[in-house]
């Protein structure tokens, strides 16, 4: 908006960029956050898998036949966490969407 250059753009900031009218600056910042989740879900959608490699260095995979929306993937069972240590939570993953338990109905 003011013409200057933003380095150190991250998530964090981008909630009072926007209130200062800075929309191409957030905008552009998150850009690629949707364009890696869209090549992301559109590489699972092709393969029928998502993959990655454990800590360990080792291939992992889940098939999936189709890809799922949030409110669907709150309907999964909650898998058996007590091995770990410090488990992320469900709900930690959507707690920054402002409104989310209504957009799930959860």
């Amino acid at each position: 908006n003011d013409g200057s250059t933003l380095s150190d753009m991250s998530g964090a900031g981008a909630p009072q960029l926007w209130a200062a009218g800075e929309y191409d600056a957030v905008t552009e910042y998150l850009k690629g956050d949707v364009t890696q989740l869209l090549a992301l879900a559109a590489r699972v959608a092709r393969s029928g898998a998502i993959t990655w490699l454990s800590n360990r260095g080792k291939p992992q995979s889940v098939r999936t036949k189709k890809l799922i929306t949030v409110e669907e993937c709150f309907r999964i069972p909650t898998p058996d966490t007590s091995w770990m240590s410090n488990p992320p939570s469900r709900v930690s993953f959507v707690d920054w969407v402002p409104n989310w338990a209504a957009r799930v109905g959860h």
